[in-house]
């Protein structure tokens, strides 16, 4: 019955004494052993917050658990350790184990939530940003944010910059843009910046400005997307104006194949004069075509058919030449005007035979020498110029696909002149296999108007293509020496012109 209290051994007695009062012992060992583990709980979830480094030493936990033993504690340990150190927010796991003083052990588990509770520092810088050839710019982060000086204690991202895009309503003006950094907690922080937008005037793909031969005192090349419609402006110090020259400031792109550009010339100085050209490359002397105008009622048209060579000069009447258009069928080059845009009348014509991509595009020069020249062009389009040029297939087709329908004999010419065609009126444009019979009727001819031209351009004399004839002459013996022009037109085709030169 008595009482054995702690782990460890003891010594026990035994005596037995007979009915005479004699006795004897002897003694023998019990060992007290203490098998019961000790009892502890941990505390529920601890927060733990980060410092300006975005670190913190991990505390010590062990005084919040409850612990308990049969025969007494000796410690309650941690891991990690107390002191250890935690980076960035997250989740860690801590375990407090505690021991008895007989080495029973048990442990648990609890939770520490790191947690980063301080707000980044933004700081907003202001700047000048400049709209691009598609009249808009995406404001970038740098652009608003001043990176070195705004922070965080662990790390930031900018998560918004209002409004993100300026444009050409935003043009000459400084805007007010929002931004906002947020680090990985959600913490946030807002700035101000002051944006002012102005333009960059660079040429949209694949436009590009180049100097051709000599620039004097340098050209200068301007794309305004902002004005209505958008306008192309240049500024040439380059004098092209003798046949010998080659100096030209050009806004041009490679067009490979048939091809049309046509532009409104909104402004030319008048020492100066722009227009529309085709070159093979942009070295000076390249085989070239060109229409170029200062507003008047010229139209002057260059070629050079040799490389290295004098170009050619013609000067054409056009009154009103605010529009021109130079279109390319195979190796035809056609240069054709108009005063609104919608009506266009040819110029000229030309064979040339050049490689099949040329550099196309609009050049402006001055014609004297220190005295720059300002073109502005606007309602740029271009078609075609895409594909290389091809081998049409073996049939017949009339001008309006490239190919020539009539004749004209002879040339030079003194008295007449003959116009022999391959089909009848009305059919031109219509293509048919080699060989097969012409069975258009009369009927189903439509109108087909001729003009002769003189050199400058003027229209002495329009005719109508007798219907179902073939064969046409016309008397030319009025004519003064020199070089005509007869200007074959029908609705719904390209025209054809025909060259030829009145002798005495």
């Amino acid at each position: 019955g008595a009482t054995a209290s702690g782990a460890g051994n003891m010594t026990v007695t035994l005596t037995v004494t007979d009915v005479n009062g004699n006795s004897n012992s002897c003694q023998f060992m019990v060992n007290k052993v203490d098998n019961t583990s000790p009892t502890i709980s941990c505390p529920g979830t601890q927060v733990l917050v980060l410092g300006l480094d975005c670190t913190a030493g991990l505390p010590d936990y062990t005084s919040l658990a409850t612990t308990g033993d049969n025969c007494g504690m000796q410690s309650v340990t941690q891991s990690p350790a107390a002191g250890g150190p935690m980076n960035g927010p997250g989740n860690a796991t801590v375990t407090l184990t505690a021991t008895d003083v007989n080495g029973n052990s048990s442990n648990c588990t609890m939770q520490v939530s790191v947690e980063d509770q301080t707000a980044p520092v933004a700081v907003c810088q202001n700047t000048t940003v400049y709209l691009g050839a598609n009249g808009q710019y995406t404001l970038q982060e740098g652009d608003v944010l001043d990176l070195a000086n705004s922070y965080d204690n662990c790390s930031f991202s900018v998560n918004l910059i209002s409004p993100a895009v300026v444009d050409c309503e935003d043009f000459g003006s400084t805007i007010p843009v929002l931004v906002s950094i947020t680090d990985p907690s959600s913490n946030t922080a807002t700035c101000l910046a002051d944006v002012y937008v102005g333009k960059g005037y660079g040429m949209p793909s694949p436009w590009a400005g180049k100097d051709i031969g000599y620039a004097g005192a340098g050209n200068s090349y301007e794309y305004d997307p902002c004005q209505s419609p958008p306008v192309f402006t240049i500024t040439a110090n380059a004098n092209n104006s003798s046949p010998g020259s080659d100096n030209l400031a050009l806004i041009s792109q490679e067009l490979c194949g048939d091809f049309q550009i046509t532009v409104r010339l909104e402004e030319v100085t008048p020492t100066g004069s722009a227009g529309l050209t085709a070159r093979e490359d942009s070295a000076p002397g390249s085989k070239m075509v060109g229409a170029y105008t200062n507003l008047n009622n010229i139209i002057r048209w260059e070629t050079r058919a040799i490389a290295n060579g004098n170009k050619l000069l013609n000067f054409f009447f056009r009154p009103q030449p605010y529009w021109l258009r130079l279109q390319r069928q195979g190796s035809w080059f056609y240069s054709y005007y108009s005063n609104d845009g919608v009506h266009f009348s040819i110029v000229t014509a030309q064979p040339l035979a050049m490689e099949p991509c040329l550099e196309v595009g609009m050049g402006a020069f001055t014609n004297v020498t220190g005295m720059p020249a300002t073109a502005v062009f606007s309602q740029v389009s271009v078609s075609g110029g895409v594909l290389p040029l091809v081998q049409l297939p073996p049939t017949e087709v009339a001008p309006g696909n490239m190919e020539r329908s009539i004749s004209l004999y002879p040339n030079p010419a003194r008295e007449v002149v003959v116009l022999n065609r391959t089909s009848n009126p009305g059919q031109l444009g219509q293509a048919r296999p080699v060989g097969a019979e012409n069975t258009a009727s009369p009927s189903r001819s439509s109108e087909v108007r001729m003009l002769l031209h003189n050199e400058l351009g003027q229209v002495l004399e329009t005719r109508l293509w007798p219907t179902g004839e073939l064969r046409l002459e016309w008397p030319v013996e009025e004519l003064a020496p020199g070089i005509y022009f007869i200007e074959v037109m029908e609705e719904g085709q390209a025209p054809q012109v025909l060259r030829f030169v009145k002798q005495e």
